[in-house]
């Protein structure tokens, strides 16, 4: 550390005699100035590095598990680069959470005032380095605003580290990088051209391939968890398939339910955010391998639902089903302010190790087996013959009446106002129908699914009489697009959509059949199926699809409370 600061200091000097020749005046100065240029220029040459404005400082290596928080904290600004955050962190605290200097503490450097106005979420400790990281890179992206609305000149990144240093008046006030930091500002961007440099941030290297990936096929899928895989890759058709599930599991943690990392849990690498967001129970673990298999499938087809929905700002050409991949490791907010899939960093991508793993998972025969029955499943307990006779290959299979269940109460005469708004609620969950997204998908034919109730406007319907009025026609309050089963289809297992309103459509037609205590089942005209959550009263996490099928009076999770 001598050294380093030996040469720092060098550095530092130089830079400001350089400064001193360009701007001084007085023929006595500037030859002064001249003088310690020149020699400042012998000792860069041998001790620091060639050409001053690209003198590299070099620092520690970045911890591979900061890496995936400094590429989401670079999505920030335009301003900020991982180098640069990297530098940043390198000159605050050598990337030590434990730091503590003159001017703060922790892996940001920030100081107790500081930290209360950049900790990134409700709660977040001084000792959590992703907090850390995202703290320091939106306390330097408002500086950088700050410096661009005060005219300041010169780079406003390095203004930006000046102001963290001494203030954003000492900056403002010389309209540049004052003398006061100069010395601190030149460390950092010595870091920054190092860090520039190194493989982790694309220097003179092809980006990282999946370090998993050297593995020679993929681990084989544990028997113990086929039959879970299989299940999760069944809740929402063809994209979310039971290989993909299995590819990213392989991807996330090699199958080993009791991974700990950077934050994520179990076998499917949950972190604790995006676990509130898609536990299939209140219960459940994301250490229980099948609840966090189940949770995955959930949380896949909620993410590849949104992406489907969207454009993003730099026009992606990835798949609906990549950038939700990239959503997962990185989050729905950094994959949108990056237009795509972060690629700022060479960091193994997990859509890229997902591609990998696929074949391998393709071509197991036991993820295209039809799971086993239920022992209480039988023929005599179908309730229908179609059903019998084409038993189904996902977890609504099991799903079977007993045999004495009463029928269900005939449909009311009901006449319903059209202007008053509902929401329609899960008894098994609670969660509500709504459309993916925050109030901005309003593409039809876009599937709905269960969410918590935050009484977004989405999560609001109208129910009016058809012209027969028997049944009813529901359509969302804020898109003005009707409930219907996608493709029009009959089958049990297609799912529930919103389409342009076509209410002569019997497809788009309902039947609102008491259940009891306020409940109904509310059953499609064209197929006479039920809205039901795939599984047998188990999957009604947060961004479940919902689906048609057979009226199974003893299912909770056919029945639907109308609330307001």
């Amino acid at each position: 550390m001598r050294v380093r600061s030996l040469l720092i200091a060098i550095r530092s000097a130089c830079v400001r005699a350089w400064r001193s020749l360009r701007t001084t005046r007085q023929r006595v100065e500037a030859g002064v100035a001249f003088v310690a240029a020149v020699a400042c220029i012998i000792a860069a040459a041998i001790q620091v590095g060639p050409a001053l404005a690209e003198t590299k400082i070099e620092g520690e290596p970045v911890p591979d598990a900061l890496l995936a928080s400094i590429v989401v904290g670079t999505t920030s600004c335009p301003s900020l680069t991982g180098p640069r955050l990297a530098a940043q962190l390198m000159a605050a605290s050598e990337f030590e959470p434990g730091a503590v200097s003159d001017t703060g503490e922790g892996l940001a450097g920030m100081s107790s005032d500081e930290w209360k106005q950049w900790a990134p979420w409700p709660e977040a400790q001084r000792s959590d380095s992703r907090a850390n990281v995202i703290a320091l890179a939106h306390q330097t992206c408002e500086l950088v605003g700050q410096m661009r609305a005060a005219d300041v000149s010169g780079d406003h990144w390095e203004a930006a580290v000046a102001a963290e240093r001494v203030g954003l008046k000492a900056v403002t006030a010389a309209k540049g990088v004052p003398d006061s930091a100069s010395e601190h500002v030149d460390t950092v961007v010595g870091y920054a051209n190092w860090y520039a440099d190194q493989p982790q941030f694309g220097g003179d290297t092809e980006p990282a391939v999946a370090a998993s990936a050297s593995a020679p096929a993929g681990a084989s899928i544990p028997e113990e968890y086929v039959d879970a895989v299989r299940k999760a890759g069944s809740t929402c058709g063809t994209v979310v398939t039971p290989a993909r599930v299995a590819a990213q599991l392989m991807a996330l943690s090699s199958f080993n339910p009791n991974l700990n990392s950077d934050n994520r849990q179990g076998i499917a690498q949950f972190t604790t955010d995006m676990w509130k967001m898609y536990a299939p129970s209140k219960t459940a673990s994301p250490w229980d391998a099948e609840d966090s298999i189940a949770a995955l499938g959930t949380a896949m087809c909620d993410l590849t639902n949104q992406f489907s929905g969207i454009a993003l700002q730099g026009k992606d050409s990835a798949d609906a089903y990549t950038l939700a991949l990239a959503a997962y490791q990185w989050g729905m907010n950094t994959v949108r302010a990056e237009g795509g899939v972060p690629r700022k960093a060479a960091v193994p991508q997990l859509a890229d190790q997902v591609d990998v793993f696929l074949p391998v998972y393709s071509a197991d025969t036991r993820l295209s087996a039809k799971p086993s029955p239920s022992p209480s499943t039988s023929a005599s307990a179908s309730p229908t013959p179609a059903a019998s006779a084409t038993p189904s290959a996902t977890p609504s299979a099991s799903k079977s009446p007993s045999p004495a269940a009463p029928s269900p109460a005939a449909p009311s005469a009901k006449v319903w106002d059209p202007a008053i708004s509902w929401q329609l609620t899960n008894e098994l969950s609670g969660r509500v129908i709504e459309v993916p997204g925050t109030d901005n998908i309003t593409t039809g034919g876009t599937n709905m699914q269960l969410w918590d109730n935050l009484r977004e406007k989405d999560q609001f319907w109208h129910i009016a009489n058809a012209a027969d009025p028997a049944y009813v026609v529901i359509t969302n309050a804020h898109t003005n697009k009707a409930l219907g089963m996608q493709n029009g289809g009959v089958d049990n297992q297609v799912e529930l959509v919103m389409l342009d309103p076509a209410f002569a459509d019997t497809n788009q037609q309902w039947k609102l059949v008491a259940a009891g205590g306020e409940r109904y089942f509310i059953i499609n005209r064209k197929s006479g199926r039920a809205l039901d959550i795939s599984g047998d009263d188990c999957c009604a996490g947060n961004g479940a699809r919902i689906q048609q099928y057979d009226l199974q009076d003893y299912a909770v999770d056919q029945h639907w409370a109308l609330t307001r």
